[in-house]
């Protein structure tokens, strides 16, 4: 008689736990998936296509809930090699890297990871150029000088620049984290480069495909004995200032013989791409630019020496697999621009201060303060300014171009900070970063690489995780660690 009651409690106590085994999470995750699925099916009513792209979206938005790192890698590798496309792919009015950092910005925001990060000076830096570049963008737009169309391609792309970089930098965790994004953004830097190598060899529609992707007009035709290679940028100085940065890390890399981040074999494999594709867009800027950044990497890394070396035989290669292209362009330089008369100077030098004088000084004196507006003015007879001073003075005045400055300026003491990181492949890569913006300026001084695509989100996103972890963090990271007292040895007594 005594174990009936036993007996209801035992079956009572077993009954509970099926209405407890309802985890909230799987409910949650369930009715995500739920909704999901009516979305995607919605979604094929506007495109067949629309369902796989709300499916991608939503694994890159929980992968990056998951591993906020995967933004961070998205922000500095991918969306830099996807800069060049043309806008209005995926939605209109916006370019497929916008759309991605825009995403990872979302999400990461959204996420309030446990440990967030106070702005620092490049933080207010960065931002008060994006800030800047914005409101006089706004004004331009409300005095009637501009157009409201052009504040997302002008106004903002300070702005776009400024989440790349506090995207990637809320992203990395650590030390592991920032080795992860230098082994990606070497790895999918291969792939442009290889494009361009491609489009170099002519393959068989490889530049229709280019043209199709970018919607650019200055790739060069079939059969054409002067070749400049674009890869999927509109114009071959975004594809060099694209590559510039993973091609200086690594040659830093093989220099410090550092094999964390990839394999010597995949290391060699990415720099010879790299390179190649450099070579192959034949930009004079471009061919300066990166032995001076990679010399004064090597110096901070002590190996001078080995850097000098390395530099001979990449030369040496080019100048077997590339002559006829290099002596044409020689040829170009050496040769006078119309109008532009003769000297000393190469030609190219010599017709932008033909430029300058012509269409932009006259302008600069108009607007000295605040600039002219967010596009040129009709009157101008070449379009391009071929210097990056000039466009930010056009578009912002004085303001802009401090602005510009100041951000450039945070940006390179905060690498030369991180170059004497505990950590050796940050330190590595942040050497790479010191040589590459310590040429920055005079590369701005005859073409405009922070306003077009290729450099600038490269720049941005790649600075964000590799400076997020600083030096002057340290301190307080390693004072939170709890002391532990000495354990006390017994006397015997």
């Amino acid at each position: 008689m005594s174990s009936l009651p036993g007996a209801r409690s035992s079956t009572h106590r077993r009954a509970a736990p099926t209405r407890e085994r309802r985890d909230p999470r799987l409910v949650a995750a369930t009715s995500a998936v739920l909704l999901l699925a009516l979305v995607a099916g919605a979604s094929a009513g506007a495109h067949p296509l629309a369902p796989i792209g709300v499916l991608v979206v939503s694994a890159l938005v929980v992968a990056v809930w998951l591993r906020p790192v995967v933004a961070a890698v998205i922000v500095a590798a991918v969306v830099p090699a996807l800069a060049g496309l043309g806008r209005g792919t995926g939605v209109p009015g916006l370019k497929l890297s916008e759309l991605l950092l825009a995403l990872c910005t979302v999400t990461v925001l959204l996420r309030v990871p446990a440990r967030w990060r106070r702005f620092n000076g490049a933080d207010l830096a960065l931002l008060a150029f994006a800030l800047a570049a914005a409101a006089l963008a706004v004004r331009h737009a409300a005095d009637g000088s501009s157009t409201f169309d052009t504040l997302l391609r002008v106004g903002l792309q300070p702005t776009f620049l400024f989440l790349a970089w506090w995207t990637a930098s809320r992203s990395v965790a650590g030390p592991g984290d920032v080795v992860t994004v230098v082994r990606w953004a070497l790895l999918v830097s291969a792939v442009p480069a290889a494009m361009a190598v491609l489009q170099f060899l002519d393959v068989p529609g490889a530049r229709a495909l280019l043209i199709a992707l970018t919607g650019g007009d200055l790739l060069s035709a079939s059969g054409e004995t002067f070749n400049r290679v674009t890869g999927p940028f509109p114009i071959w100085h975004s594809l060099g200032g694209y590559l510039v940065i993973p091609t200086v890390v690594a040659v830093l890399l093989l220099l410090r013989d550092d094999r964390v981040v990839l394999r010597r074999p995949a290391l060699i494999t990415v720099l010879a791409l790299n390179a190649a594709a450099l070579v192959a867009s034949v930009t004079v800027t471009l061919l300066l630019w990166t032995p001076v950044a990679i010399v004064v990497a090597a110096f901070l890394a002590r190996r001078t020496r080995r850097a000098l070396a390395v530099l001979a035989c990449i030369a040496a290669g080019a100048l077997l697999l590339f002559p006829s292209i290099l002596l044409d362009r020689f040829e170009a330089q050496a040769s006078a621009a119309s109008g532009a008369g003769g000297g000393l100077v190469p030609q190219t030098v010599a017709y932008r201060f033909l430029v300058w004088q012509r269409d932009y000084f006259p302008l600069l004196e108009q607007g000295a303060a605040f600039g002219v507006g967010n596009e040129l003015p009709s009157t101008v007879f070449f379009t391009s300014t071929e210097n990056q001073f000039i466009t930010w003075a056009l578009r912002g005045g004085l303001v802009l171009v401090a602005a510009a400055c100041l951000a450039m300026g945070a940006l390179l003491v905060r690498s030369y900070r991180q170059t004497r990181a505990a950590d050796r492949p940050t330190a590595t890569a942040a050497m790479a970063l010191v040589g590459v913006l310590c040429f920055l300026p005079a590369a701005l001084m005859v073409w405009p690489y922070m306003t077009n695509a290729g450099l600038p989100l490269a720049l941005f996103g790649f600075a964000g995780a590799l400076l997020a972890e600083s030096s002057d963090h340290r301190p307080r990271a390693l004072a939170t660690v709890p002391r532990v007292a000495p354990p006390t040895v017994p006397t015997g007594r």
